[in-house]
This record gives structure tokens, sequence and C-alpha cells, in this order.
């Protein structure tokens, strides 16, 4: 009988598995980066990002690169084509098929897919000298294993780039409801019965979670990271009660406006989206003694 936040857990799990299993999810992330909207801003600048990391970390041509949490391979094929081995794994299958097929082109990419939990990885330690993982722990109910896998499979000075959704993210303090009822939490330690109902609606459908950037660095030092930087992008769309507020093209246009202002110090941290990039640090033993389990 599992435990309750283990249940939790497993229910989660089970629930994204089935949602990114379904067809029209996965068309969905196929294309999501070429989205003339806000969100596949959002994404685009995510992935510039990750990939500027990795152009400038000097990796040698055919350096072992993992893409945890892979979903339809966009930047798997990007990170592939700058001439390194690539393994894309994904929690569900029809992602990787998906991802499989768009790397597949006519130029010969050195990249493999196989399907994979990300608290339990099916390589061995030490394997790559560079993990991406964008998005991903958002869908955890804890990073920690995941963190631990990320640290153990990676080599020593390797690279993680890893992304979150972001805690403190400037859309969210303009949302005075969502911000009463946080304190109000915080206060009495109890939920009023109407938040109550609506949190259990979105336990049962599964959660995404985010996180204050200073817990996360918190955690990836835990697990024998160097942080070397971060940098947080797109600040998100304003709401209300975490719904967002219409009209939309008006709500991107404040949006827009706020980003000006990401060079103020009070307000840079503020993104929608945070992405690090850690170094496994030295005081962690390495075992580079093959790649698969």
């Amino acid at each position: 009988m599992l435990s309750g936040k283990e249940g939790r857990r497993a229910q989660d799990k089970t629930y994204f598995k089935e949602l990114f299993s379904e067809q029209t999810e996965i068309e969905h992330w196929e294309s999501i980066y070429d989205h003339q909207d806000f969100c596949g801003a959002c994404l685009r600048l995510r992935m510039n990002q990750a990939l500027s990391w990795l152009d400038d970390s000097n990796l040698s041509k055919n350096s072992m690169i993992l893409d945890a949490g892979c979903g339809a391979g966009k930047v798997t094929r990007e990170t592939a084509e700058r001439e390194h081995n690539v393994f894309g794994m994904d929690y569900s299958y029809g992602m990787i098929k998906k991802a499989n097929r768009i790397c597949n082109t006519e130029r010969k990419l050195n990249v493999k897919f196989l399907e994979g939990d990300i608290e339990s990885l099916p390589f061995k330690d030490s394997s790559f000298d560079m993990v991406i993982c964008l998005g991903v722990i958002t869908y955890l109910e804890s990073e920690e294993k995941a963190l631990r896998e990320l640290s153990r499979v990676l080599k020593l000075q390797g690279i993680l780039i890893l992304s979150s959704l972001n805690k403190a993210h400037l859309a969210k303090y303009f949302d005075f409801p969502l911000l009463i009822r946080n304190a109000l939490q915080k206060i009495f330690g109890y939920r009023i019965a109407f938040w109550k109902k609506r949190a259990k609606v979105k336990r049962d459908s599964g959660s995404k979670r985010r996180y204050f950037t200073p817990y996360l660095r918190n955690s990836l030092e835990l697990q024998g990271f160097k942080v070397l930087e971060y940098t947080t992008v797109p600040l998100g769309l304003l709401t209300f009660y975490g719904r967002e507020i219409p009209p939309k093209k008006i709500n991107i246009k404040i949006t827009m406006f706020l980003e000006k202002f990401l060079n103020v110090p009070l307000i840079g941290p503020l993104g929608g989206l945070c992405i690090f990039r850690v170094k496994k640090s030295p005081f962690v033993n390495p075992n580079e003694s093959g790649l698969l389990k």
C-alpha cells in the first residue's frame, strides 16, 4: 500500500504519461515551438538559451548528450545537428515515436531514442558530458530523485541545463485573489472550503509544480552541482485566480511592456521560466564504466 505522498506521486505520473501519450498532445508539442504566440515565444527563448549555453560549453564533437524529457524532439534535433551523440529519452512512448520521425531526416544524425523514467534513468554512472532537461521537473511531485539521477549519469565536471516554472514570477504577484488565498493558508494553516474543493479538482487532474529559485538552487547543490548561472525568460501572462485575463492580445502587450524592465534587479529574476546552467562538482566520484545499465 502506497503512502499518501507516494500515492500522489504515482497518480500524477500516471496522469501525465497518459496525457502526453494522446495524439493531440503529441501533435501540439511537435508544433509548439513554431507557434507565433506568447507560449511559442517563451519556449523558443528557453530553447535558444539552452542551445547558446551548449554552443559556449566547448564540448568536442561526438560528445555524449542526454535530452531527458525530449518530448517531440525539437531540442534533440537541434543538439544532434551540432554533431554530438545524443540520446533522447521521454516517459511517453508516443513522444519517442514522434521525436524519432522528426530527427530521422535526410541528414544522418547521431541520435537514439528510448522510453524511460527520469527518476530511474536507464544509463550507467558517468555516461554523459551534458544533460539537457527542460521543463520536466515541473511534472514531478519532488525534484530530489530526478536531480540525483541526473547527477549520477553525468561525468565529473559535466554540465546540466535545467529549467523549471518559476514560483516567484511577476504575473503571480498581480493575481491578488491567489495572494490572499496563499496568505490565509499560511496564517491559519487550513484551506477555506471553496478553495479546498478547487485544489482537489486540480490534484485529480495532475498538478504542475513551480519552484522558488533559491530553493531549487539549494536542491541542485545538495545533489553535487555547482550553479554556474541562471536566468529567467518571459514574465508570463497576467492572471486572475490562476486564469489568463482576457483579451489575450492586450494581456500580451502589457506583459511585453513589463519585459522592458527586466534589467531592473528586483524584476529580472521574476520571469515565468527559470533556466539553470550547473556543473557536477569535483567531489562527486565518477564511474565511467559504460553507458546503458
